[in-house]
C-alpha cells in the first residue's frame, strides 16, 4: 500500500503486483479496498480516497499498469486506466514509458 498526495488530499493505493505467470485477481484487489474502506480513526471511517492499481509483468521488458475502480465488491471492480510501460536504461537510473500502442485511459 501506497500513500499518495492529490490536489492536496491524501490518496491510499493498494497495489497487488503479480509476476508473468500469475493474474491479476479480482477479490485480492477488492479485498485490499475493503481493508482501506474500514480504516478507523477514534471509531470514525477515515473517508480517504482509494485508488487501487495492479501492476503485472508482461514479459522480461513490458510491464502493464491497471487502475481500478473503489469497491469491496469484485463483481463490480473495473478497469479505469490501463498502460502498457517498456524499461529504459539511462547511465544512472532505469526508466519506464509508456509504449506506443497503449491502451491509455479508458475513462
Amino acid at each position: 500500500m501506497h500513500c499518495a498526495l492529490q490536489r492536496g488530499e491524501v490518496v491510499l493505493v493498494p497495489v497487488e503486483a503479480k509476476s508473468r505467470r500469475d493474474s491479476l485477481v479480482r477479490h485480492q484487489i477488492a479485498k485490499a479496498v475493503g481493508r482501506l474502506q474500514a480504516l478507523t480513526a477514534d471509531g470514525e471511517p477515515l473517508g480517504l480516497k482509494i485508488r487501487p492499481v495492479g501492476l503485472k509483468a508482461l514479459g522480461q521488458s513490458e510491464i502493464l499498469l491497471a487502475e481500478f475502480n473503489e469497491t469491496a465488491n469484485p463483481d463490480k471492480l473495473i478497469v479505469k486506466r490501463l498502460r502498457k510501460y517498456l524499461p529504459f536504461r539511462t547511465s544512472r537510473s532505469l526508466f519506464l514509458h509508456p509504449s506506443f500502442g497503449a491502451a491509455g485511459d479508458l475513462e
